[in-house]
């Protein structure tokens, strides 16, 4: 009996010390993320999903967030763009891992007091058909200590894409982090009436409007007088938002 017991007690400390430590919650609630989402995705719009991230542990550490591709159609020139963002970097649509270990503290939940732990986009595109992609957040200390949720986007609609998105590219501000200039390069088929590129601190309000001339060229957000954390950037083109990135300052 005493065998059992001690069995049984190693067992469960076994269970513990290598238990999930992190848990994806939808933005802004203490819901845990299902396993998997299906998404039905106008191929002229795209979709982006923001998630949180739960330490559910007493213990800091660090951790990484990784992208797959599972799924993708057959048969397109190119595929529709597929990207993610950190808590501190955006990636291209080729970046599939967070490029620095990110810091979660103990008990914390990473976005639920600003920003995001993760934001999962999919741009518009030409290639209808389905997606299925995974994002996982694993503890850089221990990979098999993760936590994963899968995205199915159905794309439809993707007829007739090549007007606003394709007719005004941005480019993304580079360095990222900055600390003081960031240069980011901007691409109209034609020249429009107004565009600007507008900068958004977190709460919403606007710290920085540039205007744009021409069809294409470089902008330059000055981030001398920025306070360090999370910004966001709008491309607007005849009082329409096109595209939104986010800068991260750090001097």
């Amino acid at each position: 009996m005493k065998r059992i017991a001690t069995t049984l007690f190693f067992a469960l400390a076994g269970t513990f010390a290598f238990g999930q430590s992190l848990q994806f919650v939808e933005h802004g609630t203490s819901t845990a993320a299902p396993a998997n989402y299906n998404k039905n995705v106008d191929g002229q719009v795209g979709d982006a999903l923001d998630m949180d991230l739960k330490n559910l542990t007493s213990n800091s550490f660090t951790y990484k967030i990784r992208k797959r591709i599972l799924t993708s159609p057959s048969g397109c020139s190119s595929l529709n763009s597929i990207h993610f963002c950190d808590a501190m970097n955006c990636y291209p649509p080729n970046g599939t891992l967070s490029a620095t270990n990110l810091q979660i503290a103990a008990n914390q939940t990473v976005g639920a007091s600003s920003g995001y732990a993760l934001k999962a986009d999919i741009d518009p595109g030409d290639c209808c058909g389905t997606y299925v992609v995974r994002y996982t957040a694993f503890n850089t200390a221990n990979a098999n200590d993760s936590t994963s949720f899968t995205i199915t986007y159905m794309v439809s609609n993707c007829t007739g894409i090549s007007n606003s998105h394709k007719a005004f590219e941005l480019g993304t501000a580079s360095p990222n982090p900055v600390s003081a200039l960031a240069t980011l390069k901007y691409d109209f088929y034609s020249t429009p009436e107004n565009a600007s590129i507008k900068v958004y601190n977190m709460v919403g309000s606007l710290v920085k409007e540039i205007k744009l001339e021409g069809s294409e060229g470089k902008a330059v957000i000055d981030a001398t007088t920025f306070s360090d954390g999370i910004y966001f950037y709008s491309l607007n083109v005849n009082d329409k938002v096109i595209n939104t990135k986010k800068l991260v300052v750090a001097h």
